[in-house]
């Protein structure tokens, strides 16, 4: 192996020598271990020419303070992988080259429990004071907040796919929301359902006024003749949309229901105002006969 001083000690299994602060390549491969005040670096090179001199290649590193790097020579954590695949038992993987995968045990609070990260900061945050996840944000105040990229409808935020990729949930950046197959949402709009839905309780409050307006003096009561040509003419009641415009349009459910409580308001005055002229004959049918029989 030649001559090395007490600071600098190297294994070789094969493959090189050290001489001077030179390595020469035995063969065309070289596996080696080399101790440098106190660190430890594990070699391997392959297509070397033999009496060559060459770099070894450093595949891992222990420092003297017992950190281990993995593709680099100086690792600051107590484990660093440099331009690496990291796999955790089961089989996940960091699939991308840059990505790095940091764990804090740190007894700070404001530690990260662990992060996920690439090229551009932190993608992924688990925070160390409350578990909170976050994912795009360093800073999540939730179980689990994502950070979207933009404010509008075009950025999608959250996306649950069938195993064919097709959307089947979706939360936009506007805030809307789609859910079922492959469902937009239509402008003015924040949420689109692509199928029926069931509820125990719908509470709708609507901007508009309540249809109570019938009952005030100025309301404009059509006569009931008016109707009835409207009908005949239109085909449905006045102010109500026709079966066309429901099939191009759909209804808007709060105010088709005050719709129909406007219709039924009316409706209670046409009653009262056929009560009150059905009195009137009745009280001038019984002054015609009390007049019959005081003749």
């Amino acid at each position: 192996m030649g001559s090395h001083s007490a600071n600098y000690g190297v294994i070789s299994q094969g493959g090189h020598y050290y001489s001077s602060g030179n390595f020469t390549a035995v063969s065309n491969y070289s596996t080696g271990i080399v101790q440098n005040n106190g660190y430890i670096h594990f070699n391997s090179d392959a297509g070397l020419t033999p009496g060559s001199t060459f770099n070894p290649t450093e595949r891992l590193t222990i420092s003297n303070n017992g950190r281990v790097g993995i593709g680099l020579t100086n690792p600051s954590t107590s484990l660093e992988v440099q331009n690496g695949t990291l796999k955790v038992s089961g089989g996940s993987s960091l699939s991308q080259e840059t990505a790095r995968f940091v764990v804090d045990t740190g007894a700070s609070t404001a530690h990260s429990l662990m992060e996920l990260r690439n090229d551009d900061g932190v993608v992924l945050k688990v925070k160390g004071s409350s578990g909170n996840v976050g994912i795009g944000t360093t800073t999540p105040d939730a179980r689990l907040q994502i950070k979207g990229q933009g404010n509008s409808y075009a950025y999608e935020h959250f996306i649950i796919t069938d195993q064919y990729n097709n959307k089947d949930f979706v939360v936009r950046g506007n805030g809307s929301v789609e859910i079922g197959y492959d469902i937009d949402v239509p402008s003015g709009y924040m949420l689109a359902v692509g199928g029926k839905i069931i509820s125990e309780e719908i509470n709708v409050q609507l901007k508009a006024n309540w249809p109570d307006y019938v009952f005030t003096p100025s309301y404009n009561l059509l006569s009931l003749e008016d109707v009835k040509q409207h009908i005949e003419e239109k085909g449905h009641l006045p102010n109500v949309p026709s079966a066309t415009e429901v099939e191009e349009n759909g209804i808007e459910l709060g105010a088709m229901n005050a719709k129909l409580l406007e219709k039924i308001e009316e409706l209670t005055l046409y009653v009262i105002g056929l009560k009150q002229e059905k009195d009137l004959e009745i009280e001038s049918l019984k002054s015609e006969i009390e007049i019959l029989k005081n003749k």
